[in-house]
């Protein structure tokens, strides 16, 4: 209502998002599709640069930058989604350092982990991995291989935890109404829930599990495959 900054941490999300928007915008804009009510062009060139900016380069600035990072996958779907129109090295190596901090976290043969667990994203045995937060690794790793691949750079390690991601979430995917001694209405089937220990299903759950592996796939054929697509 004022226009004015609002103090205190920004929105989990939101600015990717944002930026995400934006960029989309300025795209629509220099082929010509536009609006008299949108910015114009320059303009919205000028938003989006500065915004990569800011997060590039004076966003995550504490000590412990390179070993602890929040949830930033929209940041990484920006900058794929930008690569034919606005690169910015500084937005794209942020994703990139930031898949190499949520590789610490992908459950691999290496973890000593229940064999259900491998390819999520998690903390060990003790918790039981969420498939949402999974879904968001993979989506990340999608964006970092594309980006990997854009700029000449080695993708093997970010392929192989995506290639587990995808296993896991194939694995959590209902395929009937069996589990938790449950009957449905409307039936969970092609559903995915909170996680294996947790009957509870929302869109976004859906919506990221759907995404991961489709981003998922797309990022894979074009790092091993191109002339596939």
């Amino acid at each position: 209502k004022t226009e004015a900054p609002i103090e205190g941490p920004e929105s989990l999300f939101a600015e990717g998002q944002a930026i995400f928007a934006l960029s989309m915008m300025e795209k629509l804009s220099a082929e010509g599709e536009t609006a008299a009510t949108w910015p114009a062009q320059s303009e919205l060139h000028g938003a989006v640069e500065r915004a990569m900016g800011h997060y590039a380069h004076g966003y995550w600035t504490h000590p412990l930058a390179q070993f602890f990072w929040i949830e930033e996958n929209w940041h990484c779907l920006a900058a794929v989604a930008s690569l034919d129109h606005h690169r910015h090295e500084g937005y794209e190596r942020m994703c990139l350092d930031y898949n190499r901090y949520k590789l610490r976290l992908s459950l691999d043969a290496d973890s000593d982990v229940a064999p259900e667990f491998l390819g999520a994203y998690g903390f060990g045995n003790v918790i039981a991995p969420h498939n949402t937060a999974t879904a968001g690794l993979g989506e990340g790793l999608a964006a970092g291989v594309e980006l990997a691949v854009a700029r000449g750079e080695d993708s093997d390690g970010m392929r192989r935890a995506l290639r587990g991601v995808q296993g896991f979430l194939v694995a959590q995917q209902w395929l009937g109404d069996e589990g938790f001694g449950l009957k449905r209405k409307p039936s969970p089937r092609g559903g995915w829930s909170e996680s294996m220990v947790s009957p509870t299903i929302r869109i976004d759950y859906v919506q990221h599990a759907m995404a991961a592996l489709a981003s998922g796939r797309k990022a894979l054929a074009k790092a091993e495959n191109p002339g596939a697509l």
